[in-house]
């Protein structure tokens, strides 16, 4: 009988359970939904249609394109050599103010990816293209300093307000759990370097909020659409970002930056021990370095940037001639400039294989079916010719056009001049020399005066001696006309006496 009683109140209770459930059920199908931003009509469309959409919403508050630049990259196999696959296709929209746009499709032309820049920020149109584009009413999920994270459904927004504003729009990729990674060589792969770097970041209590699909790099103006670099970032919170990077000698170096001078302190104290032996700093960015064993690290706190990558043994000359960098100008310039003469030499031993061809310090490598020697020169040197600073020698002039003469004008602080070695043993056939270009030309203005004054000198000593010339000739006249006078006198004397 207990039990029995017990039924009204037990369906009771069930009755309104049911009514709360049918209540909310109803309040939440009344709710309204979500409205889908501008931004994110554009990833559920093509290339094609996303750029029509682009212009027609844009134009109503003022964007106007006036160039479009279509570019792709591929993917490349072990050797680096490309592919026909297309890994992404890339629509730049850009106008007369500085605005960039980038709409990034994969290779059946669906958008996968958006970025905004603008340099330097125009605050009025900006502000209207950011609230067109809607990301601001996305959920924050994090803001430090100038960049700020933002994500909804299946999109990923890093927004950096400084003075130089991007915007970035992704769909994260997930990253695959793997092995730790203690250590790194020369020979480690992307994903090892990549494995490397997560590891370190969750060693120093950082969480990985999300991670961009790893892009590549490569040029658009060769048939051969030859390859440059893969690289990928990563999100970490307090404003922390990690890129990993991976160069056409598959040298790979990992990059942990932050705009917040205590947080990157902090980073640099963590990653810093008393088993790092510091090595040398260049003074073009404050960048110091230092060794552990076959790693490098470099410190630069004026970019907030840290570097960590692998290099050769000390005595390993193989490795370095396999793995050192073709130097572009810039880094040329910037490791003549930004250390001592010791300090630089010290760096190239560590960086590049050595020649012995000459007495003065001379490195090598061998890229692209090139030899190239690199050679830097003292203060003392520099002074005694001009104001010389280093030489590249090389056994293909397309090579030294492609990557130094047809840039000097870049440089306004540079001039060079080419020469012809004498071929013998282990000698190269071209030289390009480079100079400091306001020494060079004093020295040039200064020659050229010397030769003008010279030059004055010895028209002043010929017209000189024309002068004494014709005064030792009107002389030699003078003295013959005294001496015939003299004769004609004399004789005239005679034959007056012998005519008494």
């Amino acid at each position: 009988m207990k039990n029995l009683a017990k039924i009204p109140i037990i369906c009771f209770v069930f009755f309104v359970m049911i009514q709360t459930f049918y209540a909310q059920a109803k309040k939440k199908a009344l709710a309204p939904k979500e409205p889908t931003t501008f931004i994110e009509k554009i990833f559920k469309t093509n290339l094609d249609d996303a750029t029509l959409l682009l212009d027609e919403e844009l134009s109503e508050i003022g964007v106007v394109f006036k160039k479009v630049e279509d570019e792709k990259d591929y993917i490349y196999d072990q050797e680096l050599k490309k592919t026909d696959t297309i890994n992404s296709i890339f629509k730049h929209l850009i106008t007369d103010n500085s605005y960039r746009f980038t709409l990034i499709g994969d290779k059946n032309n669906v958008v996968i990816g958006f970025s905004l820049s603008n340099y330097p920020a125009n605050d009025d149109l900006l502000s209207k293209i950011v609230q067109k584009l809607g990301i601001k009413n996305w959920s924050l999920v994090e803001t430090k300093g100038e960049r700020s994270l933002y994500k909804k459904g299946k999109l990923f927004a890093s927004i950096n307000s400084g003075e130089y504003f991007s915007c970035e729009i992704f769909v994260p990729v997930v990253l695959l759990a793997s092995q730790p990674v203690d250590s790194l060589t020369l020979r480690s792969s992307f994903a090892e370097n990549r494995n490397f770097a997560t590891e370190l970041m969750n060693k120093m209590g950082y969480k990985l909020l999300s991670a961009k699909k790893r892009a590549v790099y490569n040029k658009t103006d060769t048939p051969a659409y030859d390859f440059i670099s893969y690289y990928q970032t990563l999100y970490y919170n307090q404003g922390t970002e990690v890129t990993i990077m991976m160069d056409e000698n598959k040298k790979n170096i990992i990059t942990i930056s932050n705009p917040n001078a205590i947080i990157f302190s902090s980073i640099k104290t963590k990653l810093t021990d008393n088993t790092w032996n510091q090595k040398y700093t260049n003074s073009v960015y404050n960048t110091t370095y230092f060794r552990k064993n076959n790693r490098m690290m470099s410190i630069a706190p004026s970019l907030n940037q840290i570097q960590l990558y692998s290099i050769a043994a000390v005595n390993d000359n193989e490795s370095k001639l396999v793995y050192g960098s073709l130097l572009y100008l810039y880094e040329l310039e910037e490791i003549y400039s930004g250390f001592t003469f010791e300090d630089r030499i010290a760096y190239m031993n560590d960086h590049f294989a050595v020649s012995d061809v000459y007495d003065t310090p001379t490195f090598i490598i061998k890229k692209k079916g090139a030899t190239i020697r690199y050679i830097f020169y003292d203060d003392k040197t520099s002074k005694e010719y001009a104001g010389l600073k280093y030489s590249v020698d090389n056994d293909n002039p397309a090579i030294a056009d492609l990557y130094y003469q047809n840039v000097i004008e870049n440089f306004p602080s540079l001039t060079s001049q080419n020469f012809a070695l004498t071929i013998g043993k282990n000698k190269l056939p071209h030289r390009t020399q480079f100079y400091d270009k306001t020494i060079y030309t004093a020295n040039v203005l200064s020659e050229q005066a010397k030769e003008s004054a010279q030059l004055l000198a010895d028209q002043r000593a010929a017209a000189e001696q024309k002068q004494r010339d014709i005064l030792r000739e009107q002389e030699k006249a003078r003295r013959n006309a005294e001496l015939t006078n003299t004769i004609n006198q004399t004789t005239n004397e005679l034959l007056k006496l012998l005519q008494k």
